[in-house]
């Protein structure tokens, strides 16, 4: 079972701000995953042409579908009225349960010099599933955290997702270290999935995979014409899904 997570930036490139969706749809469509976490998701906005990033990125290969909005029409954010941004999961299989979880809110920040001023509320969510994928019944959660709360946020994450049983699966941004992820993930059940080929040079590591159902495979990084992360990829064994 291939599972990934990428944060598309609403499939901009790194460096630039207005999105492309045929290139949010060719990378989600190469990544080739059976489950995809997405971030960074816009539906309807200005700045990606006012497309569905979502139904663009599910394109015919992605039968189950879940999105998660966290903000809407908010004139500091950049969304105008009728847009979304937000998380999104994608399976190819079904999804049998989903809910949005609630987390504690981040902020959108504005840097002055060595200042930051918290400009305006970004909630936060995360989604947790259970899906029908590859023979398998899978419990996930997918989501992007931030701000100071991360650790609080991750904590409510883990609750929910272990709330369901086992294999379970965790992907998504997480804007921490490796180092601190692995050690707040430590009295749970969730390991991180690691491997130096998944590093990303030249850009934050900040994207992850864990679970209580690896038994070897292998996990790497891909980068894309869009957006300021690399995708990461797990090839877990089937073995260890059943």
């Amino acid at each position: 079972m291939r599972v990934a997570t990428f944060n598309l930036k609403h499939g901009a490139t790194a460096s630039g701000y207005v999105g492309d969706p045929a290139q949010v749809a060719a990378a989600c469509a190469a990544l080739d995953a059976d489950i995809l976490a997405l971030q960074e998701v816009d539906r309807r906005v200005w700045r990606s042409r006012f497309a569905d990033l979502v139904r663009r990125a599910a394109g015919t290969d992605y039968t189950g579908v879940y999105f998660a909005p966290t903000m809407r029409s908010t004139v500091l954010a950049g969304i105008n009225p009728v847009g979304q941004y937000g998380n999104a999961l994608l399976v190819k299989g079904r999804i049998s349960e989903a809910i949005t979880v609630a987390l504690p809110h981040d902020y959108l920040r504005l840097r002055l010099g060595r200042r930051e001023l918290d400009v305006v509320r970004e909630p936060r969510n995360a989604i947790v599933a259970r899906v029908i994928v590859a023979g398998c019944d899978v419990a996930v959660a997918a989501t992007h955290l931030g701000g100071p709360e991360r650790r609080r946020q991750l904590a409510q994450v883990v609750t929910a997702l272990c709330a369901r049983t086992q294999p379970r699966i965790l992907l998504g941004d997480f804007n921490t270290t490796r180092v601190d992820l692995r050690a707040w993930l430590g009295p749970t059940p969730l390991t991180l999935a690691d491997s130096p080929s998944a590093r990303h040079p030249c850009a934050e590591d900040v994207d992850f995979i864990a679970t209580d159902a690896a038994d070897g495979g292998s996990l790497v990084s891909r980068w894309f014409p869009i957006s300021d992360h690399a995708a990461v990829i797990a090839d877990l064994r089937p073995a260890a899904m059943s």
